[in-house]
């Protein structure tokens, strides 16, 4: 495995860092994502299908109660198994990043001890997206409360609307980095220290208040690389809808509004390029996750001053041995 740099990075050496990780391990990274990440693509993808299928038979009859439970039960389903693969990703990531650490000498090893603390990275997984869908659910009520303030005719209009609103989408940026945040030092570190759950709770607490912009700042900075790389991974396939959507309109409207979905092929495509997506997006997030919670303990704890105590420790007692 390559050598993590010993001391603390700046925000784009470890965004940086990340990328090159899984680039330099994506042969290991494809043989152990592959399979989770094949099942939540299926799994997304045929419920959406699902669900589109019956809002057209639905618009057609008013009696569609067994296409209507059919695509309902085809939906839980497909959620269920999403799940499961998101989860078992999360598992597998988690592992790799014991790896590049060194926590463990193996995928396998890491992989079992996960296995056996698995409550622990369940409810880590869960308590991350907790804090920022009630941030978001706290904005969303702001904003609509905030849209009688907003003048209804005028040049003001529009000058109160952008200043009211744009505060609100700024603060609602920070909060969600900053809660965001504390879902991702709370995941790492249930990654790669063997800490009871209630640990790692006040210690993600203690890290994310003690680096709140900085942190926040990384989470804006890692997500804006990551949908940047999922453009570029999707586009072909958009693109390639595109010209399909543009092919179908020359034959009328009535056909375009008819052939408007895209055809088996190419939705089929579109699975393998969301496979792919799934395993990049995951491996690049987790190894992010891992390396800024790494520097956090490099900055506040000492861990490397630790580890270097340690080694000269261990080798000054070697050396006492061979003396003697």
């Amino acid at each position: 495995m390559e050598p993590l740099a010993t001391g603390p990075q700046s925000l784009g050496d470890l965004v940086g860092t990340a990328f090159r990780l899984v680039r330099r391990n994506v042969g290991l990274y494809w043989k152990v994502l592959l399979v989770p990440a094949m099942l939540s693509a299926i799994g997304s993808n045929l419920a959406q299908y699902s669900l589109k299928a019956w809002v057209q038979v639905a618009a057609k009859s008013q009696l569609a109660v067994t296409p209507f439970a059919i695509a309902m039960s085809v939906i839980l389903v497909c959620i269920v198994v999403w799940f499961y693969a998101a989860w078992e990703m999360c598992l597998r990531c988690s592992a790799m990043a014991r790896l590049l650490l060194g926590v463990n000498n193996g995928y396998q090893e890491a992989y079992a001890r996960l296995k056996q603390r698995g409550w622990a990275v369940f409810g880590a997984y869960n308590l991350a997206i907790l804090p920022p869908l009630l941030v978001l659910m706290l904005w969303a009520v702001v904003a609509v409360a905030a849209v009688p303030l907003v003048p209804h005719g005028g040049t003001e209009r529009y000058v109160v609307g952008a200043l009211v609103f744009g505060a609100i989408g700024f603060c609602l940026t920070i909060s969600i980095a900053i809660t965001s945040l504390y879902g991702a030092i709370l995941m790492a570190g249930a990654a790669v220290e063997d800490r009871p759950f209630k640990e790692l709770l006040a210690k993600s607490l203690s890290f994310t208040m003690a680096r709140p912009l900085r942190g926040g700042s990384y989470i804006c900075l890692l997500t804006t690389a990551l949908a940047l790389v999922s453009v570029a991974i999707s586009s072909p396939i958009t693109l390639a809808s595109i010209i399909h959507a543009l092919m179908v309109s020359r034959d009328g409207a009535n056909s375009a509004m008819a052939s408007a979905e895209d055809p088996v092929y190419l939705q089929v495509v579109g699975v393998g390029f969301d496979v792919v997506l799934n395993m990049v997006t995951f491996a690049v997030a987790y190894t992010g996750y891992v390396l800024f919670y790494r520097d956090l303990r490099l900055r506040l704890e000492g861990s490397d001053l630790e580890n270097r105590l340690v080694a000269l420790t261990g080798s000054g007692g070697s050396a006492g041995v061979d003396s003697a």
